[in-house]
């Protein structure tokens, strides 16, 4: 991705407060924090109970109600699943995200330190990405791994990519490592493939996967299994000088694969590597550069190396280059996901011709809401808003349905201007969860066990030809993805999260659950006052947790633009 340099006010002010805090060695365990702002609960009625719980934090609130037997409300829309159905482990690979070397990883540390900010590392492991893909898009393009290793005395310096100037590499592959074990998450390491050679990409997967890296108390720090030959070397030069070329001719970049893969297997042959590809179009829309057409193809043709993935960057979506009215922005995003599944199949037809390469899986290393990029626009920072986030929880949807998606890493994990899903402190608050963030909390709590399939039956919407995006007709308004869990003693739990793409209007849901009976069930809905608000400050999207009575057929209120959690606990016959 080609970013903006993250604002220097909210960076300043980060650093203002981080120097206040205590300093958090690197890796220490934090409590989990907030839980997102309250909507005005449901009146009780005399069928249940009249108590409510809130607990506050300093930036968001949770109300859990319990609220009236709703067995009588009239749905507009029914999802059916079978208790006794089974299906694939669900794939929590897909709650990654990035995290960029510069700025102390996008304030994740203190100033000028390599210690964790404990108030940001305390909202990373309340979020729980799965994967963090480092050093960072197109930093990754000037990296230098030996200068982010060693003491802080120690250390080198890096370009940033926006500046063209040099920083101290704060967060290095240390650190980094250092977040991964405490979240247990999964680090992918891009190496750089425009700058670099194959020698210092092959003394990298040294130092992480057979030297190892240490905490300072002696921890070995856990191995690099996944990575990354370049970001995106068929965009245009960024220099500007040959504006019809990509960073890297198709042929240069296969021959550099070919380089760096024997290179970095001779060192550790137990690591999966992946390749950036693209296709040419999008929609009508030129995405390669114009004088690298056939890109991909080229490339294929001339690798002689095994590949374990294929990354793509086709999820920032809907992508105009003019603004539309809103209610086309809001339509163009919930209809997103029919994009991405278009390019991913135009994708596996470039790869089909290659038996070697035909079946491996994608990894959408790079992914957000992106609307109008153009200084000026009404959406240019629209994917912080709760807008975004419905995309970001919808394309989520779409990627844990799929068996052929390896992973997913959002565009970022934090600060990064509007990007992160984490905004860092400023002079009015500590560090808050933007809307994007309440909805990977959702998903970590609703990816667990299998994944089975569910019908839907739901009103439709229509979606105007607008970016990267064609037009659509008959989308379903209403979508969901179910999961199921078995204890060891048999007890079985349904958890479904379910998006209302509605912009304007309310739907009630069924849920009917052939083969069991529910026992209890309970909601976590996130609704947003304003959909389209871009002015970034904490509680843009509200959650509320809400204890249902139990029913046949339980029934949920979905709100417009809103999102719901509804975990069921099931007794089979």
């Amino acid at each position: 991705m080609k970013t903006r340099r993250p604002g220097i006010v909210q960076l300043n002010l980060t650093h203002a407060y981080a120097s206040a805090l205590l300093v958090c060695a690197a890796g220490s365990l934090l409590q989990a924090c907030g839980q997102g702002v309250p909507l005005t609960p449901t009146a009780a009625t005399a069928d249940t109970a009249a108590t409510s719980t809130t607990t506050t934090t300093n930036t968001t609130t949770t109300t859990t109600v319990a609220t009236p037997n709703p067995t009588t409300a009239t749905t507009d829309v029914t999802i059916t699943v079978d208790a006794t159905a089974s299906g694939p482990a669900v794939n929590r690979l897909v709650l990654g995200s990035n995290v960029q070397w510069v700025y102390g990883g996008d304030n994740l540390l203190t100033a000028e330190s390599t210690n964790f900010d404990p108030a940001m590392l305390a909202l990373v492991q309340n979020m729980q990405p799965s994967v963090l893909r480092y050093p960072g898009g197109n930093q990754s393009d000037l990296y230098d791994w030996t200068a982010g290793v060693g003491p802080l005395s120690d250390r080198g310096t890096n370009i940033q990519s926006g500046t063209n100037q040099r920083e101290i590499t704060y967060m290095g592959s240390g650190e980094l490592l250092m977040l991964a074990h405490t979240l247990g998450a999964q680090p992918l390491f891009t190496v750089n493939v425009i700058g670099g050679t194959a020698a210092e990409a092959a003394a990298w997967v040294r130092q992480t996967n057979v030297t190892g890296l240490r905490t300072a108390a002696g921890v070995l720090l856990p191995k690099v299994e996944y990575w990354e030959i370049g970001n995106e070397p068929y965009l245009p030069n960024p220099e500007g000088s040959q504006p019809n070329t990509c960073e890297l001719a198709p042929a240069v970049y296969a021959a550099r694969i070919n380089a760096f893969t024997q290179a970095m297997r001779a060192v550790d042959p137990t690591i999966k590597i992946g390749i950036a590809l693209a296709t040419d179009v999008r929609n009508g829309i030129a995405f390669v550069s114009p004088g690298c057409k056939g890109f991909s193809t080229t490339v294929l043709g001339a690798l002689t190396q095994a590949i374990d993935f294929v990354s793509v960057h086709d999820a920032y979506l809907p992508y105009a280059q003019t603004d539309h009215p809103a209610t086309e922005e809001f339509s163009a995003a919930m209809a997103a996901t029919e994009s991405i599944q278009s390019d991913l199949a135009a994708t596996r037809a470039l790869l089909q011709p290659f038996a070697r390469y035909r079946s491996v899986p994608f990894a959408i290393t790079e992914y957000n809401a992106l609307f109008n990029p153009r200084p000026g626009s009404a959406y240019v920072d629209s994917m912080a808003s709760p807008m975004g986030a419905l995309y970001v929880a919808d394309a989520l949807r779409f990627f844990a349905g799929r068996d052929d998606i390896l992973m997913a890493n959002t565009w970022s994990l934090s600060a990064n201007d509007h990007w992160g899903a984490i905004h860092a402190a400023t002079s009015a608050s500590g560090p808050y969860g933007r809307p994007a963030y309440e909805v990977f909390r959702l998903y970590g709590a609703a990816l667990q066990g299998v994944r089975l399939t569910a019908s839907v039956q739901s009103p439709t919407f229509d979606a105007p030809n607008l970016g990267y995006g064609a037009a659509a007709t008959g989308l379903p308004l209403i979508t969901t993805l179910v999961t199921k869990t078995t204890s060891a003693a048999g007890a079985q739990t349904l958890r479904a999260l379910i998006i209302n793409k509605d912009y304007k209007l309310a739907h009630v849901a069924g849920i009917r659950v052939a083969n069991a009976t529910v026992s209890s069930a309970q909601v976590s809905l996130l609704t947003a006052p304003d959909v389209l608000q871009t002015d970034d400050l904490p509680g843009a999207m509200q959650r509320t947790d809400s204890t249902l009575a139990a029913a046949s057929l339980p029934i949920v209120n979905l709100p417009a633009h809103s999102i719901a959690l509804v975990t069921l606990q099931l007794t089979t016959p």
